[in-house]
């Protein structure tokens, strides 16, 4: 009787471990991809600890509700300086993943006393943007081209930058490849290559490495968010590049290698690039490590971009 009473507790427990390792291989992991965390920082206040609308800081600002090419409604802010007549360009800021666009109001709020413009914008599955997969800049890159047509339009001879971190790296390596009439990028800390970053977080979360396991979820991803995951190479982005570029990359980054930055950087085939280790710094500490040398060197590089675009 003990026995057949263990071989019952065995049987069961087997049935109760394929069916755990089903869903995680076929529900989890390949949603987990493509479906990030919708942030709303009045419910996140332990990570958005600073003011979360342009209220706090006193901005002269436009709400924006932007179209994309497939009707996704993109909810955004675009920030102008203090000084109405002193408008010398603009950026576009591209958050991380499960990130949304009220972590750059306060550097907003410093740029808009430089004469320097804002766009702020819940890319699309993130924040109070419509859509509901995340594509790693597959259709995001697209999103970026509308967001720049709408301040060209506004402001015809207007510089117009991108400013990346993470996810929105990636993002913006792709959509300077796409639309050449971006006028410059800002990069930090972003991947090479959607197989391979899928596979290190896959490794870091369960703490080991299973072969294949990586592309079967992203494969699976791929086709329920209808995009070619595996034809998301920012490293090849990079191959088509013109537009000036300043990358950062911090050399303690354990969630994307140093070396995947430093990839994407020699890629870029002209000489108007500029390379910046952030010693120390981590995946998510670097904006704060890097803060004195992107106050005092790459905004000053930036806006001489854009003095450039006005001769």
């Amino acid at each position: 009787m003990k026995h057949k009473k263990w071989r019952w507790i065995v049987l069961i427990f087997l049935l109760v471990l394929t069916a755990a390792i089903y869903f995680g291989v076929n529900i989890a992991a390949p949603y987990g991809i493509i479906i990030p965390l919708r942030v709303d920082p009045a419910n996140h206040g332990e990570k958005y600890w600073h003011p979360s609308h342009p209220s706090f800081y006193n901005l002269n600002y436009d709400t924006l509700d932007i179209v994309t090419d497939d009707s996704i409604h993109l909810a955004g802010y675009w920030v102008k300086p203090r000084q109405s007549d002193s408008l010398k360009g603009s950026f576009i800021f591209l958050h991380g993943i499960s990130s949304c666009k009220e972590v750059f109001l306060e550097f907003a709020s410093f740029l808009a006393d430089q004469g320097v413009g804002s766009v702020l914008f819940d890319l699309r599955a993130h924040g109070k943007s419509g859509g509901q997969f995340n594509t790693y800049g597959y259709h995001e890159k697209r999103d970026v081209a509308v967001v720049n047509q709408f301040i060209k339009k506004q402001e015809p001879n207007l510089a117009v930058g991108v400013w990346g971190n993470s996810l929105g790296g990636a993002i913006a390596y792709q959509s300077l490849a796409y639309d050449t009439t971006l006028d410059f990028g800002v990069i930090q800390s972003t991947f090479a290559r959607l197989p391979q970053i899928v596979d290190d977080y896959g490794k870091r979360i369960i703490g080991f490495r299973i072969p294949g396991l990586a592309n079967y979820a992203l494969e699976k991803a791929s086709r329920i968010a209808d995009f070619p995951g595996f034809e998301v190479v920012p490293a090849n982005s990079c191959k088509e590049i013109t537009q000036p570029v300043y990358v950062m990359h911090g050399d303690q980054d354990i969630n994307i290698d140093i070396s995947y930055g430093r990839e994407n950087f020699d890629n870029i085939p002209h000489s108007h690039k500029v390379w910046y280790t952030v010693e120390g710094a981590d995946h998510y500490d670097l904006p704060r490590k890097a803060s004195v040398h992107v106050n005092e060197v790459v905004i000053p590089w930036a806006i001489h971009q854009m003095e450039n675009k006005r001769k």
